[in-house]
């Protein structure tokens, strides 16, 4: 069957919008290319050696991204304050990719004046109370900030943990973070810049 000529020209522009859009269109020459969107850090794992143990710690486990309404530089700059705050001992500082935190360090019982069992949950409880309060705890804590625009900064906060029993050579397992830790950072980035 034969289409007529006008309707051939609007199937056929039809087809080549279809098509454009389909394949994600190429901008026009000169026109502005969108921002995209900052990419999540890719998980990584690591090798910590701490008191003759050694484990792997990942960052897979949790990451918080929060967007902070200042510049990349203004958030950097009130970062390690807040890491202080909260107890966290600087091990990693690299200004060239805006990370800062400990890869793995261990810990007992509290972080700063804070009970670990507010951050993490290590597998339940004990006599004494949760095993985050009891055992012995390797913590990896890392923010990396991304530039989210002109004037807003992403910032990825990972918390990686394991534990064991003080008293006993049982082998390291896995906690989760509570979220509670991330989010404290964030607030004390926050309060910093509202100074």
């Amino acid at each position: 069957m034969r289409l007529p000529p006008l309707l051939l020209t609007v199937t056929a522009m039809v087809t080549m919008t279809l098509a454009g859009c389909a394949s994600g269109g190429a901008a026009a020459p000169g026109a502005p290319t969108p921002p995209s969107a900052p990419s999540a850090p890719t998980p990584q794992r690591r090798q910590v050696d701490i008191g003759g143990a050694s484990l792997v710690m990942s960052t897979e486990s949790s990451a918080d991204v929060v967007t902070v309404q200042a510049p990349i530089a203004r958030v950097w700059d009130v970062l390690r304050a807040a890491y202080d705050s909260v107890g966290v001992g600087i091990g990693t500082l690299d200004p060239r990719t805006y990370t800062i935190g400990n890869l793995g360090y261990k810990v007992r019982q509290r972080l700063g004046r804070t009970p670990l069992s507010r951050y993490l949950d290590c597998g339940g409880s004990t006599q004494v109370g949760p095993n985050a309060d009891s055992y012995d705890v390797i913590l990896g804590v890392t923010s990396t900030l991304r530039p989210a625009g002109a004037a807003a900064t992403q910032m990825t906060t990972t918390v990686d943990a394991q534990a064991r029993p003080a008293t006993f050579n049982q082998s390291w397992s896995r906690c989760t973070s509570r979220g509670t830790l991330e989010k404290r950072l964030a607030d004390l980035v926050r309060a910093q810049l509202a100074r």
